[in-house]
């Protein structure tokens, strides 16, 4: 997938996807790849579990993965279809589920944290008052 992003994506970008790929610590990465195509539901689960914490703290990190436009290379229409095309070919069924599951809980997981730190914020008292 880094090649493809090389042709996608700005260096600024790529400059960050290569940090996330160093930061893959715990092999959530190598798990998947190695996923077979008829992995059982908990196996799945616990792969969702794990890649969706990595993916959270990406979306934290690096929030133009969120709104990747000022760092494509290509129009967003040739660049979305490219990076479907390329999943749909590189990954098994259990792969792609376990991603799109991730992806989900990762997105759901970074909007809760900001709306609990924007209540948590509207909640306190100015200072000096």
């Amino acid at each position: 997938m880094i090649h493809i992003y090389a042709q996608l994506y700005d260096q600024d970008a790529l400059a960050d996807v290569q940090k996330m790929v160093e930061a893959d610590t715990d092999g959530v990465g190598a798990d998947i790849d190695r996923l077979p195509a008829d992995a059982d539901e908990d196996t799945r689960q616990r792969l969702v579990e794990r890649l969706a914490r990595t993916l959270a703290q990406h979306f934290i990190d690096y929030p133009w993965l969120s709104d990747p436009a000022a760092h494509l290379s290509k129009s967003p229409h040739v660049t979305a279809r490219t990076i479907v095309d390329s999943v749909v070919d590189l990954y098994n069924p259990a792969q792609l589920d376990v991603l799109v599951r991730a992806n989900t809980l990762a997105n759901d997981q970074v909007r809760a944290l900001r709306e609990q730190s924007g209540q948590a914020d509207e909640g306190r008292a100015p200072r000096g008052a």
